[in-house]
């Protein structure tokens, strides 16, 4: 009895002094407890969803293929480039890709949009009259010129004749306005040399011939020719009216000749 009665007076303070620290320390447990209960129930609806929406996107490839809103646009896989909107480092590497060319052709490809872009103007003639030269002994007028339009480096003109100086297709055309009554008036385009083998060889390209008006006030009559021809190197064009002192308009607009090598 003794000994019990000891005990109980330092077992009730021991109990009286420590019952606040026992609440707090168990108030704050259950509230840890409680959080952590709330964040691994929310992770848990999110891994939930996640697997719908992976099951979902299964059941989708293996229906359907490829989803439409997973294939990358080509833009995407070629580093940004769309064929014929391509721009920047990549921008023919990637057009090409898309139009299956490989590495040799894209070289050709590029060969011959350099070549197009180092190609030269082609070049023209166009000559308008200055004067005439007759002569009797062969009944023949010969129409000398200036060149009005002057382009490349085909033509060497000169009044009487032009010099072709590069082989290649040209296209010839002449006019003259012819005030004269002889019945029958006209003029032709020969073409001398061509080639070491030709010499002075005359070759006809061009005749025109018209028939004139026997009254002398209304003998007004254009002749006009063209034609596209072979001019070799070193060859040469001449015009001449086979007539004798043949009457001829000398303006600008109505007598006239020129080459356009094509």
């Amino acid at each position: 009895m003794s000994w019990e009665r000891c005990q109980q007076p330092s077992r009730h303070k021991l109990q009286h002094s420590l019952s606040p620290v026992s609440l707090c320390l168990a108030s704050g447990a259950l509230l840890g407890l409680l959080a952590c209960a709330a964040a691994l129930y929310a992770q848990r609806l999110q891994i939930e969803g996640l697997r719908g929406e992976l099951a979902e996107l299964g059941m989708l490839v293996r229906a359907n293929g490829r989803p439409r809103n997973l294939q990358r646009e080509p833009s995407e896989e070629l580093g940004g480039c769309v064929a014929g909107q391509c721009q920047g480092r990549y921008a023919d590497s990637a057009a090409a890709q898309l139009r299956g060319e490989d590495s040799s052709s894209r070289r050709r490809r590029q060969s011959d949009k350099e070549g197009r872009g180092r190609t030269r103007r082609r070049s023209i003639l166009h000559l308008v009259p200055v004067s005439t030269e007759t002569y009797e002994a062969v009944d023949s007028t010969v129409i000398l010129w200036r060149a009005s339009s002057l382009q490349g480096n085909a033509f060497e003109p000169s009044p009487a004749a032009t010099a072709i100086k590069e082989d290649g297709f040209y296209y010839i055309y002449s006019q003259v306005l012819f005030h004269d009554w002889t019945f029958l008036m006209g003029q032709v385009v020969m073409k001398v040399g061509g080639g070491e083998s030709r010499g002075n060889e005359s070759t006809r390209l061009l005749t025109c011939f018209k028939s004139m008006p026997e009254n002398a006030e209304q003998a007004y009559n254009t002749c006009f020719s063209a034609g596209v021809y072979f001019l070799e190197k070193g060859s040469v064009l001449q015009l001449s009216v086979p007539r004798f002192n043949a009457g001829i308009q000398l303006a600008d607009h109505s007598t006239f000749m020129g080459v356009i090598q094509l």
